[in-house]
C-alpha cells in the first residue's frame, strides 16, 4: 500500500472519475478499492458501499407512506440532511485548500458555481469545465 494513493491529488482524482460516471460520488470507493487491491478489490468496495443503503431501502419501502406522516421521521431526515450539507462543505473546504488557485483556476470556479445556481445541468457544467481546463490550465 503506497503512501501515494492518499494523496489529497490522487484522490483528487477518484472523485472526478466518480463525477464523470454515471451514478453518485460514492463510485469513487470503486476506484479505491481497485487501486489497492485490483478487480476484487473494486467489487468488494462497490458492493460495501451500495449494499447498505439498498438494504436500508428494500426495509423501509412497506412502511414508508406511515413514516412519512411520523414527526419524528421528518426531525431525523431534517438532521440527516443537515449532517450531510456539514460534511459536503467540509469535503469541499479540505480540497479548495489543496488547489493551487491562480485567476485562470478562480474564474472557473466561480463560472461553475453561477452555472449551478442557475440550474444548468451538471452534465454540462462538467463537460465544459472539463474543455476549458484542457484549453486553459
Amino acid at each position: 500500500m503506497s503512501p501515494s494513493v492518499f494523496s489529497p491529488c490522487f484522490l483528487l482524482n477518484g472523485i472526478v472519475l466518480g463525477q464523470v460516471t454515471p451514478g453518485p460520488i460514492v463510485i469513487t470507493a470503486t476506484f479505491i478499492g481497485y487501486l489497492l487491491r485490483g478487480p476484487l478489490g473494486g467489487l468488494v468496495a462497490t458492493i460495501c458501499v451500495f449494499l447498505p443503503s439498498f438494504t436500508m431501502v428494500v426495509g423501509i419501502v412497506p412502511y414508508f407512506d406511515r413514516l412519512r406522516s411520523s414527526p419524528y421521521f421528518k426531525k431525523v431526515i431534517t438532521g440527516i440532511l443537515c449532517s450531510f450539507v456539514r460534511l459536503l462543505l467540509t469535503v469541499t473546504i479540505r480540497f479548495a485548500v489543496d488547489i493551487p488557485w491562480d485567476l485562470a483556476r478562480l474564474l472557473l470556479s466561480v463560472a461553475a458555481f453561477i452555472a449551478l445556481i442557475l440550474k444548468v445541468d451538471i452534465l454540462w457544467v462538467v463537460l465544459a469545465g472539463t474543455v476549458v481546463s484542457l484549453i486553459v490550465l
